[in-house]
């Protein structure tokens, strides 16, 4: 348990170095901050935490930089709570068309709006597993061609081709469309599966369309299950800790790999939480100078995905957080 001048000298510490990434000095602390504290008492506080794990200092005279222990210290229970402010809303609004409302353009618009107010790379994860379907859809191309289309939850509206040999009528096609939207209409794509071996036994007069919609089905939902979207990769680059190669690199990796991204995504999502941060090192598979903070976006029990950012430890929680906020809110009036 750390004392409360612990505390305060701790949290001096980790503001200074988020704005300057510059290792902070006891002469900085007292001269800027804490003036009732004397420069000696400054340094023992400053020793002792570096003993306890929460400070390091690069070399012997240089002042001393945050660990991942004092920002973890710092997430659990000394951040302020900020709110973007009228201004910055009403920009944010900017840069979403109120009228539309599928979960796929909130996404890629949320994922500018993230790394131009934050400064850092943003991601966003659409998951169309636990998406209902609200409506599928027939079309007639040709004997050999047909269209399906498909409308679930968010308003993520696909269409696919199927091909076969239809040579049945207009009123056969409808009548099988009626079928599935009433056995699928509610259900989830994870639940296709389970779905198709009951419905084609059931409908024989229908199995050998049904079969090819299935399986068009099945393979096109296993491509969109997961829409991964990013931007500004390069803004790394921006902060100091990446202008060493092997951290840049480390980094590289990270973002230039789908499932890599997608993985980390999945560990950082907590059900029932808001926002959830996760530091480097140890098995979080994110290199140990890199932070992602991320927030599942669920509204009126529809999943919109799950949107973030990644970059420095060293990163500004309390903005970064307060503009995922802000994006749930400007999300939600959309809805409503």
């Amino acid at each position: 348990m750390l004392s409360d001048r612990k505390k305060k000298i701790l949290q001096v510490v980790i503001d200074d170095y988020i704005n300057s990434a510059t290792p902070v000095s006891s002469k900085s602390i007292h001269d800027g901050h804490l003036d009732n504290l004397s420069s000696a008492t400054i340094r023992n506080e400053l020793a002792s935490l570096e003993e306890l794990g929460f400070l390091t200092q690069p070399h012997t005279s240089a002042g001393r930089v945050p660990t991942n222990l004092a920002y973890k210290h710092y997430i659990d229970g000394m951040m302020k709570d900020t709110k973007l402010t009228a201004k910055e809303l009403l920009s944010m609004k900017k840069y979403f068309n109120s009228t539309v409302r599928e979960a796929e353009y909130i996404a890629s618009n949320a994922v500018k709006v993230l790394s131009d107010m934050t400064n850092y790379t943003s991601i966003a994860s659409v998951t169309n597993g636990d998406s209902k379907f609200q409506s599928i859809k027939l079309v007639k191309l040709s004997e050999n061609t047909l269209v399906l289309i498909t409308v679930l939850e968010g308003g993520n509206v696909a269409d696919y081709k199927v091909y076969g040999n239809f040579l049945e009528g207009d009123e056969y096609l409808k009548t099988a469309e009626s079928i599935l939207n009433k056995h699928i209409v509610g259900k989830t794509v994870y639940d296709i599966e389970n779905l198709k071996d009951s419905i084609t036994n059931e409908f024989k007069d229908y199995r050998g369309l049904f079969g090819q919609i299935f399986t068009t089905l099945s393979e096109h939902m296993e491509e969109k299950n997961s829409n991964l979207y990013l931007m500004g990769g390069s803004k790394i680059f921006n902060h100091k800790e990446f202008n060493n190669v092997d951290s840049a690199k480390g980094f590289m990796n990270i973002i230039d790999s789908k499932e890599k991204l997608t993985e980390i995504m999945k560990q950082n999502s907590t059900d029932g939480i808001d926002v959830n941060i996760t530091l480097g090192g140890g098995e979080t598979n994110l290199p140990e100078e890199c932070c992602m903070i991320t927030a599942n976006y669920t509204i009126d029990d529809v999943d919109y995905g799950t949107y973030g950012v990644i970059g420095p430890a060293r990163m500004d929680y309390n903005k970064v957080i307060s503009v995922l906020n802000g994006i749930r809110a400007v999300i939600g009036d959309m809805i409503k």
